[in-house]
């Protein structure tokens, strides 16, 4: 949903030639990335999740959740690249 908005509002001009279907991404990774593509920290996007859930979920989910799960899936090794290479 973020990609579509980016996409729409034309604020990045980049090669918007990336199928993010074809990772097979979980709800909760959705969410996550909109949430890292909106700016905010893995502190913050845990706070938000667990406002959202009403579950607890910690900081260090979160680290993980990318770290095991996102990293692997883009094949990348940080978030800088994560971000670059989801817009």
């Amino acid at each position: 949903m973020q990609l579509q908005i980016i996409r729409s509002l034309g604020v990045f001009d980049c090669d918007y030639s990336i199928d993010i279907s074809k990772y097979k991404l979980t709800t909760r990774e959705k969410e996550a990335i909109f949430l890292f593509l909106s700016g905010l920290s893995s502190k913050d996007i845990a706070f938000t999740l667990s406002k959202i859930t009403g579950r607890d979920i910690s900081k260090s989910t979160i680290d993980s959740l990318f770290r095991d799960q996102l990293f692997v899936k883009f094949e990348v090794y940080n978030r800088d690249a994560l971000f670059a290479k989801l817009i």
